[in-house]
């Protein structure tokens, strides 16, 4: 199998995309640490739950004291960290007159600074080893702007640019960097945006989804093992010349 004997930790493993990357390398054979904020969400398998190949970790990526706790957690079960994708992040609509800082904080510690985080002490151990893959979860919205969305497309837009930073940074090391940008997969999560973002336009959530599926050439939305398959083609040997793009996967809907 193609990850047999690598240790991979996916953040924000609990479901959605996230949930979908973290079983896709544990099918390839990896040893997986899911990293959870609530374990207890976490619903697995039987035989994936019990396996020694899974380590559920309580980890909260905007608290560096449990990012800390997790790495050492994947180092002492596992030995190493071959593999980093920062999957955590939230989302919430808000119209730019209305923006708090409240608002701000909450969307940027997810997505922007826990990446960050995260980043930094995986990047310890991967130094160490001279490799190592960081694969993080940015949108199609790292790449354009949005109505109404200004705190998590400038968040998306940033995980782009740090991408490309950590890239430069971590190569001598043999270490490679790359993000993903989904367009629309479905999840709870984007439901949950449409019924928010419908609220905002006086439109309905299906109406708003609808003129965005329309809007894309493949003419649906994606699943979360769309997204897996790219994650894993990027975390493999295949793509050791890929370093610090950002590469969609959001059936045309951007075409650069």
């Amino acid at each position: 199998m193609e990850f047999e004997n690598k240790t991979v930790i996916v953040t924000g493993a609990n479901k959605g995309i996230g949930k979908v990357i973290a079983l896709y390398f544990y099918e390839n054979g990896a040893n997986v640490v899911f990293a959870v904020r609530n374990p207890t969400s976490l619903s697995l398998p039987e035989d994936v739950a019990s396996s020694k190949r899974v380590l559920v970790t309580a980890t909260d990526v905007t608290n560096e004291n449990l990012i800390r706790a997790m790495v050492a957690k994947a180092i002492e079960a596992y030995g190493t960290i071959d593999i980093l994708v920062n999957n955590a992040g939230v989302d919430q609509p808000m119209p730019l007159l209305d923006i708090t800082e409240e608002h701000l904080d909450y969307v940027w510690d997810a997505n922007v600074k826990g990446l960050v985080m995260c980043s930094k002490h995986v990047a310890k151990e991967m130094v160490k080893q001279k490799s190592g893959k960081v694969i993080n979860l940015s949108s199609i919205a790292g790449k354009e702007g949005s109505l109404y969305h200004i705190a998590y497309v400038s968040s998306k837009h940033a995980v782009i640019g740090i991408t490309k930073c950590m890239a430069r940074e971590l190569i001598p090391y043999g270490i490679t960097v790359n993000a993903v940008c989904p367009g629309l997969i479905d999840t709870d999560m984007l439901q949950n945006f449409f019924k928010e973002y419908s609220k905002l336009t006086g439109t309905s959530a299906d109406e708003e989804l609808s003129k965005m599926i329309e809007a894309t050439p493949r003419g649906r939305m994606g699943e979360p093992q769309d997204v897996a398959e790219l994650v894993g083609f990027l975390a493999s040997d295949r793509a050791a010349n890929i370093v610090g793009h950002a590469i969609s996967t959001d059936g045309g809907i951007l075409q650069h």
